[in-house]
């Protein structure tokens, strides 16, 4: 992400083979914002992560971003979802002395985590307002 998302709102999806079923990226350098997303009522199968949001992502749009640049990730709301044969509930890596903020989980129900993942299923690091999970 090199440019800016706001006010996004996806309901009603199925994610079936995939490597996340939500995935925000970005990195110091790109500068810009991802604001205001919302999505509810997902129904995910098959996937290493559910939840997939990193502040270091290493790839860049092109030569000319701000190096010292600082994303603003805030206002990310999830709900109503269900997920089932997943490797990783969540990675949610924030940006060291930058964290995102606003982020919110509920009414998440994640069936059938991989027993033979060598990664925590769980990761939560850098987020403000800390993530709010009430997993069935």
């Amino acid at each position: 992400m090199s440019g800016a998302i706001e006010d996004v709102r996806v309901q009603d999806i199925s994610a079936i083979n995939s490597q996340s079923g939500i995935r925000i990226t970005t990195a110091v350098g790109t500068g810009a914002f991802v604001k205001s997303i919302h999505a509810r009522r997902m129904a995910m199968h098959t996937m290493k992560y559910v939840f997939w949001m990193s502040g270091n992502y290493t790839s860049r749009p092109d030569s000319d971003y701000g190096p010292k640049a600082l994303p603003v990730i805030q206002a990310i709301n999830y709900r109503d979802m269900t997920a089932e044969n997943v490797a990783i509930a969540a990675d949610l890596r924030g940006i060291e002395g930058d964290a995102f903020t606003g982020i919110c989980i509920s009414n998440v129900s994640i069936i059938g985590i991989s027993s033979s993942s060598k990664t925590m299923p769980w990761n939560c690091s850098n987020i403000k307002e800390k993530v709010l999970l009430q997993a069935v």
